[in-house]
């Protein structure tokens, strides 16, 4: 007799990235993964963080997003915030040259 989780597999937390990531990509929307590289806090959200090792999922993750062709990033804590404003700044200027691109004249 199985109990009532048993459908969801060994690793529900990674079956529901993965299809997260089918989700998006059907919509034609790109993921940008931004993981935690050197020099990140021991705390986070009050809680304490591992430092040694990186979390068990973040390989298989790494191993969709190189599977589907999403970028992903390792950076270092204090950075973050730079790397999403540039990419917020690429992603405008594409958009802006696609609109010039596609309007009518």
């Amino acid at each position: 007799m199985r109990g009532p989780g048993a459908r969801e597999g060994e690793n529900p937390a990674l079956r529901i990235i993965f299809f997260r990531i089918c989700h998006l990509l059907a919509r034609c929307i790109e993921p940008i993964f931004i993981f935690d590289g050197p020099g990140h806090p021991l705390f986070k959200r009050g809680m304490n963080v591992k430092s040694g090792k990186p979390h068990w999922m973040e390989q298989y993750i790494e191993g969709f997003l190189e599977d589907f062709g999403c970028p992903f990033y390792r950076v270092a804590y204090n950075f973050v915030p730079f790397l999403c404003s540039s990419l917020t700044m690429m992603y405008f200027l594409r958009l802006r040259e696609r609109l010039r691109l596609n309007w009518p004249s």
